[in-house]
């Protein structure tokens, strides 16, 4: 199954197509040398003989870092960065707290460490009719 969409997504940019937030353009140099490409040729040599062309699996799909893998940047973020980070954990939070630093992305602990709870105005709660406990926010 990998392979399949290993070779699709490689044979997509072989022709120029290029996958973007906003979908799938063509907008990438196509491979005009009439021979398919490196890693395109070892995703279908692999897909012939998974056992013989282990070799291939690190060209296709590179080991990713742990800690990138976890959203942890504070190894490659620059130093105010990790200092906002180092704040962050250090500084109490509502909605987050230091052990829950090992289990989330350093963004979204940031960004929850920023949040605080909140309530709307009674003339909001009034007009919408709705009772003030079922109208719990974030700000």
């Amino acid at each position: 199954q990998k392979y399949i969409k290993a070779y699709f997504a490689e044979a997509g940019c072989e022709i120029g197509l290029m996958d973007t937030p906003n979908g799938i353009i063509f907008g990438a140099p196509p491979n005009l040398s009439g021979k398919p490409s490196e890693k395109l040729l070892a995703i279908m040599k692999l897909a012939e003989d998974p056992v013989a062309s282990a070799h291939l699996e690190d060209l296709i799909f590179p080991k990713v870092d742990r800690r990138l893998e976890n959203m942890k940047f504070s190894h490659i973020a620059s130093e105010n960065t990790r200092q906002v980070i180092a704040n962050c954990r250090t500084q109490k939070s509502v909605f987050v707290y230091p052990s829950d630093f090992p289990t989330v992305s350093d963004f979204r602990f940031v960004l929850f460490h920023q949040f605080c709870p909140c309530r709307p105005p009674s003339s909001a709660l009034n007009r919408r009719k709705v009772r003030p406990e079922k109208w719990d926010t974030l700000s």
